[in-house]
């Protein structure tokens, strides 16, 4: 998913597709006027708040409001009457900058104070 990742990073004519260009494949989703892309455990789907443009390239920075998370059945569970990620079966994968990307390492909890 890295490689793909980076190909959506290049700077496109406006209205060309950058998943189009990274030949990813999409799914509709009920009730949402976008489709997701196939491949990552999560999705998450959000109503936009405000753009605005930073930076001498007018580069946008979006604010939204999540509206609705897709996880993939095979990375959550029910416990207890409440829906569980797990998050080695999300296998996330961190962006460090420049060309680095990581997947995720050691998972541990720690209590909340009562």
């Amino acid at each position: 998913m890295a490689e793909a990742v980076t190909a959506t990073s290049k700077a496109l004519p406006h209205g060309e597709s950058e998943i189009d260009f990274a030949k990813l494949t999409t799914v509709a989703v009920e009730g949402e006027a976008l489709p997701r892309i196939v491949g990552p455990k999560a999705a998450m789907f959000f109503k936009k708040y405000q753009i605005f443009e930073v930076g001498d390239e007018k580069v946008g920075l979006i604010l939204g409001k999540v509206k609705k998370i897709w996880i993939d059945d095979a990375a959550a569970g029910v416990k207890d009457g409440r829906i569980l990620i797990d998050p080695l079966k999300l296998n996330p994968l961190t962006r460090l900058g420049e060309t680095n990307y990581a997947p995720i390492g050691n998972v541990f909890s720690v209590a909340r104070p009562k």
